[in-house]
């Protein structure tokens, strides 16, 4: 049975930083670790060769600390602060096979005082299988926002979570606002 990989998804966002800030963001460990959590894990290592056939591979461990796994693959081209684009495959500990190959294609471009970032994923079976993808793409472009934007980047773990409480209210719904 034959298999069409060819469908993609595309995900666009505008930043008030220059893309400069936004590649490092993207490339260097200890910001990684300050925005990007996917599936509710820590980025724990990260080797990251930025050159054309250099190895990219980013290990996570669940905030449990229950099991470990990681996502990489090779860069096919490499635009310091401008482009990266490489292979993706995550290898995940419960699956007994590992998802399909896919092609990152990553942007950052200035645009006015600001720039614009746009990420690009290809190898998709169906447009199903690319929406848990792109849902995460969303989530972590949210907190990479945030992480830009001066958020708290310290703690990070609710950055770009839908479930995270605003600051000053109680956790009760009928409670009143405690501070301003």
């Amino acid at each position: 049975m034959g298999t069409n990989n060819n469908m993609s998804l595309e995900v666009t966002r505008e930043f008030q930083v220059p893309a400069e800030q936004v590649y490092n963001a993207w490339t260097e460990f200890e910001a990684l670790k300050q925005w990007w959590k996917p599936l509710n894990s820590e980025l724990t290592d990260l080797q990251n060769e930025l050159k054309p056939q250099g190895i990219v591979k980013y290990t996570f461990t669940r905030s449990d600390n229950s099991e470990t796994y990681t996502v990489g693959g090779e860069y096919s081209e490499v635009v310091p602060g401008k482009k990266l684009v490489y292979s993706w495959k995550w290898e995940l500990p419960e699956e007994t096979t590992t998802e399909n190959d896919y092609k990152l294609d990553i942007e950052f471009n200035d645009q006015g005082s600001g720039s614009v970032l746009k990420v690009k994923q290809e190898g998709f079976e169906s447009e199903e299988a690319s929406k848990p993808h792109y849902e995460g793409w969303e989530s972590a472009l949210d907190a990479l926002g945030s992480y830009l934007g001066g958020g708290n980047s310290e703690s990070g773990s609710n950055a770009g979570s839908q479930d995270a409480e605003v600051a000053g209210w109680n956790e009760a719904p009928e409670q009143q606002k405690v501070a301003e």
